[in-house]
């Protein structure tokens, strides 16, 4: 691609854009998670609370964390210079950190 072509014809977006798609992610999220609670029924949830509301809690973060993580790595690895070099020990870093918070007592 040639130094002056436009912007809008490149790879890469710019942060701006990979920051735009994370909040979008988020709110999308959101309403499944209110829309689902507006729906929900409440004895379906008798066999979850046994576990107790903390590690329900505790759990959904987990999620939550691990998919915005991923959502920062996927969108890094675009804007990497030396992708083959960075990408698998950058990827391998954030799991073996996710494993070791993840597990920890």
């Amino acid at each position: 691609m040639s130094p002056s072509s436009p912007p809008f014809l490149s790879r890469t977006p710019p942060a701006s854009t990979t920051l735009h798609a994370s909040i979008v992610h988020m709110v999308v999220i959101l309403f499944i998670v209110i829309v689902g609670l507006t729906k929900a029924y409440t004895y379906n949830l008798a066999p979850l609370t046994s576990l107790g509301m903390r590690r329900i809690f505790s759990s959904s973060a987990i999620l939550f964390f691990a998919y915005i993580g991923f959502n920062v790595i996927s969108s890094m690895k675009k804007q990497s210079r030396k992708l083959t070099k960075t990408s698998p020990s950058s990827s391998s870093a954030c799991q073996s950190r996710s494993s070791v918070t993840a597990f920890s007592p």
